[in-house]
C-alpha cells in the first residue's frame, strides 16, 4: 500500500503488527480501524471517553511524549520496536 503524506509517498509493504501512534487523532483512528497501538502519546484522555477502555492499559504511556511541546523521547519510542509510527506532520 502506497500512503500519500505531505513529506511524500509511504509505502507499507505488510500489514503492521506494531504501531506507534503521536498525538489524539492518531490514537483515536488507529483504535478505530480495530488495531491496538503498542505505544501511544495521548493528551486530555478525559475529554474522549470513548477511549476509556484504552486508557491505563500497556498501549497507553502518555510518557512516551509530550508532542505538544516538541519534545518526543525517540530512544523509548523505538524502544518498543514499532514498524510503523503515526504521527501528525510538525512544519
Amino acid at each position: 500500500m502506497t500512503v500519500s503524506t505531505e513529506s511524500g509517498d509511504v509505502i507499507i509493504e505488510s500489514a503492521p503488527e506494531r504501531i506507534v501512534t503521536l498525538g489524539n487523532p492518531a490514537f483515536e483512528n488507529v483504535v478505530a480501524l480495530g488495531s491496538h497501538p503498542v505505544a501511544a502519546s495521548v493528551t486530555n484522555i478525559d475529554k474522549l471517553p470513548y477511549l476509556a477502555d484504552y486508557v491505563g492499559n500497556e498501549a497507553l504511556d502518555e510518557s512516551l511524549a509530550d508532542i505538544y511541546a516538541g519534545q518526543v523521547n525517540f530512544e523509548r519510542m523505538l524502544a518498543v520496536e514499532p514498524d510503523l509510527i503515526i504521527a501528525p506532520a510538525w512544519p
